[in-house]
């Protein structure tokens, strides 16, 4: 089998694989171990940022600082207890401390320092203390956070509380903060803890790359691991399969002879899956070679068996008669008679036959059954037919009876035969009629339309011995006909499965009462076929009629 060009091997899928699954599986884990970094980290922070202003706050309540922002004023006690947060800010990691408060609470932006802490570095540094009443930087909360702040105090929370914020001046920063109550119980101010925060993306960003980096080399080593491991137990022995699959496929296609489309075994000894596949493909190739083997015996036996049909189709086509007219020098009738089997020989039979120089019999008959079974029985039932009808054909009542007792005889297949029998005086135009489970026969008196003529039938011939069979007379004028047909044509069904009935076969027929018999015919099967279309047939359509014109007309 050519390979194509542009088609990725199996290796290559399976490393792919392993990249894009173990990638995927690696970025899981960094996404998930940042995530649960930063929680943790900020969850760290944030208890931190509690504690210090918790103890901060027992600071400031020991001097009554919030009786000092509701007046305004900063007595002697200030001083004393700025000392005492500034050993707070030395003893913590924190980066700044401090207390404000609203001048009108309704003005976010009224926002005014009441005090701040400063480390001894930062005093070294000379870092200047914020007193009371000193206005906060325009740009050193976010709009979000003074929010906040008026809420806390509106509502005077008891609880401290934390919010991340960002400023220009400042950046990041982790807020803790606690609502300053006066002696009154009033709140007055806020204490305030923040803690820079910027560094944390920093370590979470050398985190990130610390386990990326641990993770691309583990991942190339399990690769490396997963790839060699894939290709001695999966890609060599699918390789081998594949290979060994082609060369099988090939022969197919070269035409090889069965016996030589041989499947060369793999040997794969995974004791896995593979081995199963290995296996199963070899006992399917076997198989498929076996089953060609068998095709082409019976095609061979197919095509003989279509020679003899082909045979039996023309045999069949000799039995009954096809030369039409079948007597010109007659002139005292018209007939026509056609079959169509529904396989290549049928059961249906037709057949027509002077028993004296003025007298004519028509036979028209259907098998049970069909194919070949169907039309050794006919053939039998339509030489018993002839030969007993031209030793008397007084009776066709005589002459039925003789008949079904003959083919009841050894007939261990149960088959039987509809037959309608006449036999016509061509100097009168009368008849004698059986008619034994056939279909009821079209009359077309005066050259006015076509009827059904119903009759109570006798049974069909065949079925059990001694029956007596019903016979009547019928009388034709010159210009009548009689048209009698097989079951094929009124239980024909198009693809609604829908009969075409002896109403439509009816009104076909007088579409061409003006027409001669063989047109009327010819008619009616371009009729019915229009109904079926490409509706599979699966009987047998035979029709026949005759035209009486009288004794005046014979030259």
């Amino acid at each position: 089998m050519k390979k194509s060009s542009n088609r990725m091997s199996i290796k290559v899928k399976v490393a792919l694989a392993a990249v894009v699954a173990i990638s995927v599986l690696t970025i899981s884990i960094v996404a998930f171990g940042y995530q649960l970094f930063e929680t943790n980290v900020m969850a760290s922070y944030g208890k931190y940022a509690t504690t210090v202003l918790e103890y901060a706050y027992s600071v400031t309540e020991e001097y009554s600082f919030g009786d000092m922002i509701r007046k305004r004023e900063m007595p002697e006690g200030y001083e004393q207890m700025r000392k005492g947060l500034n050993t707070v800010k030395d003893s913590s990691k924190i980066e700044y401390l401090y207390a404000v408060y609203f001048e009108n609470v309704e003005d976010i932006h009224s926002l005014t320092y009441a005090i701040n802490a400063k480390s001894k570095k930062e005093i070294e540094n000379g870092g200047k203390f914020t007193y009371l009443g000193t206005p906060c930087e325009t740009s050193g909360f976010e709009n979000d956070t003074l929010t906040f702040f008026q809420k806390a105090i509106k509502e005077g929370m008891k609880e401290s509380s934390l919010l991340v914020g960002y400023s220009e001046e400042y950046g990041k920063m982790l807020n803790g903060y606690k609502v300053i109550f006066d002696s009154q119980g009033n709140p007055a101010g806020l204490l305030c803890v923040e803690i820079n925060i910027n560094d944390i993306n920093s370590e979470l960003g050398v985190y990130v790359r610390s386990i990326a980096l641990i993770a691309c080399v583990v991942t190339l080593a399990v690769i490396a691991v997963y790839v060699a491991t894939a290709e001695r137990n999966v890609v060599r022995p699918l390789m081998r399969i594949s290979e060994s699959t082609d060369a099988f496929v090939q022969k197919m296609k070269n035409s090889a002879e069965p016996e030589a489309l041989s499947y060369d075994d793999v040997h794969i000894d995974t004791n896995d899956e593979i081995q199963d596949l290995a296996n199963n493909i070899k006992s399917l190739a076997n198989n498929v070679k076996d089953y060609m083997i068998n095709i082409r015996n019976i095609a061979s036996e197919k095509e003989r068996l279509g020679a003899e049909l082909d045979v039996a189709t023309k045999i069949q086509e000799g039995i009954l008669p096809g030369i039409f007219p079948p007597y010109p020098h007659r002139n005292e009738f018209d007939l026509f008679a056609s079959m169509s089997t529904a396989r290549e020989v049928g059961g249906d039979l037709y057949d027509f036959f002077f028993v004296d120089d003025d007298h004519l019999a028509l036979v028209i008959g259907d098998v049970t059954g069909k194919g070949i079974p169907a039309a050794l029985y006919m053939v039998i039932a339509k030489t018993l037919i002839k030969n007993r009808t031209i030793m008397n054909w007084s009776s066709t009542s005589s002459i039925l009876f003789d008949v079904n007792n003959q083919l009841c005889e050894g007939n261990d297949m149960e088959m039987f035969v509809t037959v309608w029998l006449a036999i016509i005086d061509l100097k009168t135009g009368k008849g004698l009629v059986s008619n034994c489970g056939h279909e009821h026969p079209a009359i077309l008196d005066d050259g006015k339309a076509f009827h059904i003529n119903k009759y109570k039938h006798s049974p069909a011939l065949g079925i059990t011995g001694g029956l007596r069979f019903e016979e009547h007379e019928i009388m034709l004028k010159p210009g009548d006909c009689l048209f009698v047909y097989t079951d094929g044509v009124p239980e024909a069904t198009n693809s609604k499965k829908e009969f075409w009935g002896i109403e439509r076969m009816a009104d076909a027929l007088n579409t061409a009462v003006d027409k001669d018999v063989q047109e009327m015919v010819k008619t009616v099967s371009a009729e019915l076929g229009k109904f079926v279309g490409d509706a599979e047939r699966f009987d047998d359509i035979t029709m026949l009629c005759f035209k009486y014109n009288g004794k005046d007309n014979n030259g």
